[in-house]
C-alpha cells in the first residue's frame, strides 16, 4: 500500500496531462472570454493596430498571449497547451499542500478528488484566467507558509493581474504579514512581501494612469470598471448557486477536513481558509454568478475533502483495500461520462470558419463588433461594441470601422424592459438602414450577421 501511495500521485498527474493534451487534438471555437484575451494580447502587442481592447479586464492575460502573437505564432492552437500545463501545475499544488497539511494520503486523495472533478476537468484547456490565476494564488500562499515573502508577494500581484478576484490572496496575505509583524516585532517579512508586490503593482499603476489618462482614478481605473461589471444582471442567480451546484457529499468533506486540519501546519492553514472564507462570500453576494467562478476555490475544496478522507482512512485497520477500491471508483464514475460527452460535444461542434475567418479574406481599416470571438482568430483592428452608450460608441467608431458584426442576442434586457428593448431595436434599425449586409449565417441557433460601409449620414 506504501508503495503505491508514492506513485499514484504522479501517475494521476501525468494521466490527466497526457489525456487532456489528446483533447488539444479536437478544437472547439473559442468562448467570449478566452477571444477578449487574445484580441487583448494582440492589441497590446501591435500596439492598438490590431486585437481589441476591453477597459474592464486585467492585462495579465494579454501578457500572456500578446508575445505568441508578436512572434507570429497561433495563439489559438498554442493556448490550450499553455492552459494545460497551469491546470497541471495546479494538480501538483494541491497534491503539495494536502500533503504539507496532513500527510501523504490526504495530498493523493485531494489529488484524487481534484483530478476528477468534471468543472476542473472541462475547463482545463480553456484560455481563460480563472485556473492560472488559482495556480499563482495558491502558490502565494504557499510560497508565504515557507517565508518566502518577496517571492509571495510577486506571485500574488500575478494573480491580481491575471483576475481581479485573486486580490484576495493578496489582500489576506498582507493581512497575515502584518500580524507577524506585530507578533515577532520585526517588519522584515511584511517589507520584503510588500516589496514584492511594488513590483508589479507599481508598473501596473503607471501604465494605467498613462493608458487611461482622463478617467477618474485613472491608476485603478479597469478595476473600477471590473467592479461594475460583476453586477451583471444576465447571469444572476441565487446567492447560494456556488453551493448548490457543488455535491453535498464534497462540501460535508471539505467541512470535515477543515475540522481536522485547525490545529495542523497553521502557517498555511489559516490563510488558506481566509481565502476561502472570502472567495465563498464574494462570489455569493456578487449578482454576476458563473460556474466556472468555482474554480477560484474549488482546488482549496478538494484540499480539506481529501485530509477528511485521509483522516478516516488512517483510522481504518483491515478495510483500507476497499476504501481505496471505493475512492478510486466513485472518481472514475465522475469523470468518464464527462469526459466522453465532452468528446462527443468536441467532434459535433458546428463549423464557424466562414464566420471567424472573414476578415482573413476582406480586409479592413476596423470593425466594431457585438461579438469578440472573430479577434482572435484574425489580425485586424476590431472595436468592442457590446456594453453601455451604444449610440455614442456607433457615432464615435464610424471614422475607423467600415464593417459591423451584428446579433442582437448580445444585449440583454430583463423581461418587461422596455426601454431597453426599444434602445435594442433602434440600434438594430440603424446599422440595418447605414450598411449592406454581407454575412448572414446562424450557429448553433445564434444568428450573426455582417454589414459593410457603416455610416450616420
Amino acid at each position: 500500500m506504501a508503495r503505491l501511495m508514492s506513485f499514484f500521485p504522479l501517475l494521476i498527474i501525468i494521466a490527466f496531462f497526457v489525456l487532456h493534451l489528446m483533447f488539444v487534438f479536437y478544437p472547439r471555437p473559442l468562448i467570449w472570454d478566452e477571444s477578449v484575451y487574445v484580441g487583448m494580447g494582440k492589441f497590446l502587442f501591435s500596439a492598438g493596430t490590431i486585437g481589441l481592447w476591453e477597459d474592464l479586464r486585467p492585462m495579465g492575460m494579454a501578457l500572456i498571449y500578446g508575445p505568441l502573437s508578436l512572434l507570429g505564432l497561433p495563439v489559438v492552437s498554442l493556448g490550450p497547451f499553455l492552459s494545460i500545463l497551469f491546470s497541471t501545475a495546479l494538480l501538483f499544488l494541491v497534491y503539495v499542500i494536502a500533503r504539507k497539511i496532513h500527510s501523504s494520503q490526504a495530498g493523493l486523495f485531494a489529488l484524487m478528488i481534484f483530478a476528477s472533478l468534471p468543472l476542473f476537468n472541462y475547463y482545463s484547456d480553456f484560455l481563460l484566467a480563472d485556473i492560472p490565476a488559482s495556480f499563482l494564488s495558491l502558490l502565494a500562499i504557499y510560497l508565504y507558509s515557507k517565508d518566502r515573502h518577496f517571492l509571495s508577494g510577486l506571485i500574488a500581484s500575478f494573480a491580481f493581474l491575471l483576475r481581479f478576484p485573486a486580490g484576495l490572496a493578496l489582500i489576506i496575505i498582507s493581512i497575515f504579514c502584518l500580524f507577524d509583524a506585530f507578533r515577532s516585532k520585526s517588519p522584515k517579512g511584511l517589507l520584503f512581501f510588500l516589496s514584492g508586490t511594488a513590483c508589479v503593482i507599481l508598473p501596473l499603476f503607471i501604465f494605467n494612469s498613462v493608458f487611461y489618462s482622463g478617467a477618474p482614478f485613472a491608476f485603478i481605473s479597469p478595476l473600477l470598471n471590473g467592479f461594475a461589471s460583476q453586477g451583471n444582471p444576465s447571469d444572476a442567480s441565487i446567492w447560494y448557486f456556488y453551493f448548490w451546484k457543488m455535491p453535498v457529499i464534497l462540501w460535508l468533506l471539505a467541512l470535515a477536513g477543515v475540522y481536522f486540519a485547525r490545529n495542523k501546519s497553521r502557517s498555511i492553514v489559516n490563510p488558506l481558509l481566509a481565502y476561502l472564507t472570502l472567495s465563498l462570500v464574494y462570489y455569493s453576494l456578487i449578482l454576476n454568478k458563473q460556474e466556472r467562478f468555482m474554480l477560484m476555490f474549488l482546488h482549496l475544496i478538494a484540499v480539506f475533502a481529501g485530509i477528511a478522507l485521509a483522516v478516516w482512512f488512517s483510522r481504518l485497520s483491515v478495510a483500507k483495500p476497499i476504501f481505496c477500491a471505493i475512492l478510486i471508483s466513485v472518481c472514475v464514475f465522475s469523470l468518464v461520462p464527462h469526459l466522453v460527452s465532452e468528446l462527443k460535444e468536441r467532434q459535433e461542434s458546428v463549423e464557424m470558419d466562414d464566420y471567424l475567418f472573414f476578415f482573413a479574406a476582406h480586409p479592413s481599416r476596423g470593425i466594431l463588433t457585438q461579438d469578440p470571438v472573430p479577434a482572435a482568430y484574425v489580425d485586424a483592428r476590431f472595436y468592442p461594441f457590446y456594453t453601455k452608450d451604444l449610440e455614442a460608441k456607433y457615432a464615435f467608431y464610424k471614422q475607423v470601422a467600415d464593417y459591423v458584426i451584428y446579433t442582437n442576442e448580445t444585449y440583454w434586457c430583463a423581461h418587461g424592459d422596455v426601454s431597453c428593448e426599444e434602445r435594442v431595436d433602434n440600434m438594430t434599425r440603424i446599422i440595418e438602414e447605414h450598411g449592406a449586409l454581407v454575412f448572414n449565417s446562424t450557429y448553433n441557433s445564434k444568428n450573426y450577421r455582417i454589414y459593410k460601409s457603416i455610416s450616420l449620414s
